[in-house]
């Protein structure tokens, strides 16, 4: 039985280690870990969530050079991961290995359009199944290669954050060396995605996203990046290694593509900055064949995400506000172009809901109109406060004790300030600005180093009190 009270005091515990070492008060440190050891020993079956507590607790012990210390923490991680907790997950452990027997059987009779299809749908139905639930993260991570090699790009994101969740959780040998913690490693100095808003415009109404009452309330109307603020993004963007690849994301709040500027802005990147691609989301409403191939001039250019939010004619037009079949129109013009061969860039094809059930009949349609391009399904969210859901102050114990993906990107505000995450719409809970910050220096922040640095929950208190109770699945 899960012990609350325990569990807040181990994190108290295990906190103060925390603080202690990044204030360089290494015995402190090291006592505060001794007790947070001495708590935990006998009460393994009862701490569901304290790998997030341990890891970290871990990597301060190596740094210290206390192995004989670290060798207990690595027994308690044991012995929480034992028979109950093995029990506990073997049901969804032998699904995930019935469906990988299954989808080895079938792609060695050869690849058609028909396999590529029923492979995206089953991932699809995995991702939304049974994240935080499987164990078996070597399986997790053949599956991402099915999905790269086969070009599921709609399924990579989920299967990927569904690998890091695992990884995060795993206690098997050295963790600081394994595929998906290299990750978060790598990624601490330097973003992994960096989001640059250049014009806070969208011609959409998406019931889903807070832009209709910002519009309507006159918040950041209209604000448009200046072509020298973005030249200066760019030139600090330089600054980062060759050798570190990252991703650039042209939207935020908006529709990108009603910026006639952003052919211009994606031309600078790709002749400026050699480690990294664009990828862009859109409603779909501006995509005329002369936009497609301006897109597909841009070399760096990698990923085209459209935003389709139903199937129904009268639900898409109740949800976005655009003409349905004009969508669809611009959908099967790129979709036949990318048959032919005229564009390079993969498509996304993405919804919002938090219906499973319209989830799966959302993507079957995708698929069967459009098997080209990879489905992808979100969940709707509250954006930290602005929109109505059910999700928002759920207790602590409810929310993923993992780390958040967002703490490894930089999001750019159109007036250059800087937003916390992918749902600070209004640029609220972050204080940096680029037009007098060097962006790595906004990247680099105090609390945000430490938490890709310890690889904390977010529920730890390093990070910022909104993050405590977000259910966001962006691991």
């Amino acid at each position: 039985m899960y012990d609350s009270e325990l569990d807040k005091q181990l994190r108290r515990v295990a906190n103060e280690a925390i603080s202690e070492y990044e204030a360089k008060n290494d015995d402190a440190a090291r006592r505060a870990i001794i007790r947070t050891i001495d708590m935990l020993s006998g009460f393994e079956e009862h701490l569901f969530h304290s790998e997030e507590i341990i890891l970290p607790l871990m990597q301060i012990m190596r740094s210290l050079g206390d192995q004989d210390n670290c060798n207990r923490l690595d027994e308690l991680l044991s012995a929480m991961m034992g028979e109950g907790r093995i029990q506990r997950n073997q049901a969804s452990t032998d699904k995930l290995s019935a469906t990988m027997q299954q989808i080895k059987a079938r792609l060695q009779s050869g690849v058609s359009a028909t396999e590529i299809s029923w492979l995206q749908k089953t991932i699809v139905e995995l991702i939304a199944h049974h994240a935080w639930h499987f164990d078996e993260y070597q399986m997790v991570c053949e599956l991402v290669h099915i999905a790269q090699k086969h070009g599921l790009d709609g399924q990579i994101h989920g299967l990927q954050s569904l690998r890091g969740n695992l990884r995060a959780q795993q206690i098997k040998g050295d963790i600081y060396g394994s595929e998906a913690n290299k990750l978060y490693l790598d990624w601490i100095d330097y973003p992994a995605i960096i989001t640059i808003e250049t014009f806070m415009k969208c011609n959409a109404r998406c019931s889903f996203c807070p832009y209709p009452m910002m519009e309507e309330q006159g918040i950041r109307a209209d604000q448009k990046l200046s072509k020298q603020l973005f030249e200066k993004i760019i030139n600090d963007l330089k600054d980062i290694p060759p050798e570190s690849s990252f991703t650039i994301n042209l939207s935020r709040v908006n529709e990108p593509l009603l910026d006639t500027r952003i052919y211009g802005f994606m031309k600078i990147i790709d002749d400026q900055l050699q480690n990294c691609d664009i990828w862009l989301p859109s409603n779909g409403s501006t995509l005329t064949e002369k936009n497609i191939r301006k897109l597909n001039d841009i070399n760096c250019f990698t990923t085209l995400g459209i935003s389709i939010n139903s199937n129904n004619p009268e639900d898409y037009e109740r949800i976005m506000g655009l003409p349905f079949e004009r969508t669809v129109k611009n959908i099967d013009r790129l979709h036949e172009m990318k048959c032919a061969g005229k564009i390079n860039f993969n498509v996304r094809l993405t919804h919002v809901t938090n219906s499973r059930q319209k989830s799966v009949e959302i993507n079957n349609w995708l698929v069967e109109r459009w098997p080209e391009f990879n489905p992808c399904s979100y969940r709707a969210m509250d954006w930290l406060g602005l929109m109505p859901d059910e999700t928002r102050g759920q207790e602590p114990s409810d929310v993923p004790a993992l780390p958040c993906l967002d703490w490894h990107q930089v999001h750019i505000l159109a007036d250059g300030s800087e937003a916390l995450c992918c749902f600070d719409a209004l640029g609220k809970f972050a204080s940096g600005n680029v037009n007098d910050q060097h962006i790595l220096e906004m990247y680099n922040v105090d609390w945000q180093r430490k938490a890709r640095r310890l690889l904390v929950s977010r529920r730890s208190d390093i990070v910022p009190k909104i993050c405590h109770g977000c259910p966001s699945p962006f691991v």
